[in-house]
């Protein structure tokens, strides 16, 4: 049976035993960034233990350190507020095993905050271009061999602590549906995740929409035009800003992504002009 390593990306933590509240019953790599650069290696209960610790930034640059270090066969991504299930483990071993041509399996987790809106997977489905932009990297199970081969990494100007607030997950499984690996999503629970506090998501603000523009000129930088239509149809009503203005937002993120202008300094050059 393959085995499982856990990617974990988290922060600040002084030492290893914040994964037994998060019931992580498989070797772990933990990349913590924190003040300091320093490795740790510890054996546990037959696990292997291996922790990174960073002064960098950025969730992308974390989880690329986490595969640095990488060495088993499947690899999970993890954040620290998800608890995991009991025998969670098994269940990817043997989801892969059931789907053996799948380079890449996205499994459900559930949430403490039912108000979020969260997609669960029912039946064994093939992820392709229409449907992959639903799942958070915590999902998420690659072969360490096809990652490798396919040499896929995660971006480092989307997600918490980078330039733009989320969208690392969405460009990380586009990028496998490009080195045509192949994603399905399987109807198993892996465990629940902590989503009462997010480290980027501050509802429908300006700086939501801008980021978004700058990820859709990433991900499609030759339709994104279309994206931000249909962007914009899919969140009509569900932000206090204005149509006009969200449309503005998108375009703006979109246009200034080229010269990497976070929203910031976007805010600033449009009240300068405003004077």
């Amino acid at each position: 049976m393959d085995k499982i390593e856990l990617i974990l990306a988290c922060m600040n933590k002084k030492s290893t035993d914040f994964i037994i509240d998060m019931n992580v019953n498989m070797d772990c790599v933990i990349a913590n960034q924190g003040s300091n650069d320093s490795i740790l290696r510890i054996d546990s209960n037959s696990h292997h233990i291996t922790m990174i610790n960073t002064s960098d930034r950025g969730v992308g640059k974390n989880r690329n350190i986490g595969l640095l270090f990488s060495k088993n066969d499947i690899l999970l991504f993890g954040d620290e507020d998800i608890v995991y299930y009991d025998g969670c483990e098994k269940i990817i071993a043997n989801a892969f095993k059931r789907i053996p041509n799948a380079d890449v399996i996205i499994f459900n987790a559930d949430t403490n905050n039912l108000s979020l809106p969260r997609y669960y997977i029912k039946t064994i489905t093939r992820i392709n271009k229409l449907n992959y932009m639903k799942y958070g990297t915590y999902r998420i199970a690659i072969r360490n061999s096809s990652l490798k081969k396919a040499n896929i990494h995660f971006s480092e100007l989307f997600g918490g602590g980078c330039i733009y607030g989320s969208g690392e997950d969405t460009l990380f499984l586009l990028d496998c549906l490009k080195k045509k690996l192949r994603i399905y999503g399987f109807p198993a629970t892996l465990g629940i995740t902590n989503d009462t506090v997010s480290c980027w998501f501050n509802g429908y603000n300006n700086k939501y929409f801008y980021d978004k523009g700058a990820l859709l000129k990433c991900g499609y930088p030759k339709s994104y035009i279309l994206y931000i239509l249909y962007f914009l149809i899919k969140f009509r009503g569900k932000s206090e800003i204005k149509m006009r203005d969200c449309r503005k937002l998108l375009f703006a993120g979109a246009k200034n992504f080229k010269s990497l202008i976070p929203f910031c300094q976007y805010k600033e050059i449009e009240n300068e002009r405003n004077c």
